[in-house]
């Protein structure tokens, strides 16, 4: 039996937090995603989990809603 460590991907804008107080628009990106997937490769993690939506929660933050799709 083995332990596999994996992360959770920031594929969707404003991931971190429902908020619209200090929101960084890049920090989603497809660009920042490969930086920390293959930063996790090289430390050792196993997989990467990106959140699957189709449509984002709307309001003031949109929380959610935009995305990279998450086969990339």
């Amino acid at each position: 039996m083995s332990l596999s460590l994996g992360l959770f991907m920031p594929n969707y804008s404003n991931m971190p937090s429902i908020s619209t107080y200090n929101v960084a628009p890049n920090q989603w990106h497809y660009e920042i995603n490969k930086r920390i997937a293959l930063d996790a490769e090289w430390l050792g993690f196993s997989y990467l989990f990106p959140v699957s939506r189709w449509r984002g929660f709307g309001g003031d933050t949109n929380f959610l809603g935009e995305s990279l799709e998450t086969i990339t």
